[in-house]
This record gives structure tokens, C-alpha cells and sequence, in this order.
């Protein structure tokens, strides 16, 4: 979804997105998501667009559906990942000195773009791949899995005893710890 700056007026844009408009899916095809992960094309919330002195800022609150896998158990599961936008958008010309001086100049919660339009699914992509976890975990209470038969742990098909088993190099040092 691209915004043009030029059709921004002066009350600014208020973008509703309902979980049905297809929002982020050219983003999509470009980004480089990582192993196992998935983000749907389609998102929910609002973001407000409004021209100021010094660019565009670019404010609101989406939420998009992201396709996960544990990295405990390699379940898939779903999870809704808020992301919260607050940018100020500087436009710059065509012009190569401009655009480094502007960079140089840029803070983190700006963006520099040339043109006239800013691919707003293109940085809600980016945000909600910053958000994603390192390791992905289907509940805080996973388990994993059995290193004995590979389901996971507290399954039924989990037919390992609950007992610790002892590694045998071990052994006679256990027999140690007994005697004291």
C-alpha cells in the first residue's frame, strides 16, 4: 500500500484497516522473513498520516497474524503481534548529495525517502519482522522434546518414564553422593 505525499491534506489520513484489505502482501514478496515464519498479508488497526514542517509522521497502532514455529517442540502455531509505528518521514529530491546528507542527519525514528511516496506495507513489514522473537515458543511452558523418543514431553505419545535417568558414566559417582 503506497501513500503519495502529495495527496495528504491538511487534516492528514486516517487509515483503518479491518483485518480483510489486503495490505502487505507486495511487501511480502521482497522481504526476507526468517526460518519458519510466515506473516499474513492482511492486518488490523489504524494509523493516522499527517503533513508537518519538517515531512510527514506517521503514527498507529497494527496487528498482524504471524505463522511460528516453536523452537522448543517445532510446533506451528499462530500469534498476533502488535506493532506500534511513530516515524517522521523526510522527503528528499533525486539527488544523491541530498539523500546522504539526509541519512547522515536521520535518527532512528526517522525515514529518508526520495520521491513522492512512501510504501507504507513495506514498513509495517519491516516492523513486524523486528518484533518477531528469536526463539519462538508455542507457550512459556513448553517443554521441548523427549531426547528419548522425540515427541514432546508430557504427551501421550511420550512413553518415557518421568524418572531422571542416569547417564552410566556416571554411575559410580552417584554412588558417592548416596554415602555422605
Amino acid at each position: 500500500m503506497k501513500i503519495r505525499f502529495d495527496e495528504i491534506n491538511d487534516d492528514g489520513l486516517i487509515l483503518v484497516f479491518s483485518g480483510t484489505e489486503d495490505v502487505v502482501s507486495d511487501a511480502l514478496r521482497s522481504a526476507k522473513l526468517p526460518l519458519g515464519a510466515s506473516v499474513a498479508s492482511v492486518v488490523k488497526g489504524e494509523i493516522r498520516v499527517e503533513a508537518t514542517d519538517d515531512g510527514v509522521r506517521i503514527q498507529g497502532t497494527v496487528v498482524a497474524r504471524v505463522d511460528l514455529e516453536c523452537s522448543r517442540c517445532l510446533t506451528r502455531y499462530e500469534s498476533d503481534r502488535p506493532v506500534t509505528l511513530d516515524f517522521v518521514v523526510h522527503r528528499v529530491s533525486d539527488e544523491a548529495k541530498a539523500m546522504d546528507k539526509a541519512l547522515l542527519e536521520a535518527q532512528p525514528n526517522e525515514l529518508v525517502v526520495v520521491g513522492n511516496e512512501l510504501d507504507l506495507g513495506d514498513l509495517i513489514v519491516q516492523e513486524v519482522l523486528l518484533d518477531l522473537p528469536m526463539q519462538p515458543l508455542c507457550t512459556q511452558e513448553c517443554q521441548g522434546l523427549c531426547a528419548r523418543c522425540g515427541a514432546i514431553k508430557g504427551s501421550p505419545e511420550c512413553a518415557c518414564s518421568e524418572e531422571k535417568s542416569l547417564d552410566p558414566r556416571w554411575e559410580k559417582l552417584a554412588g558417592l553422593a548416596s554415602k555422605s
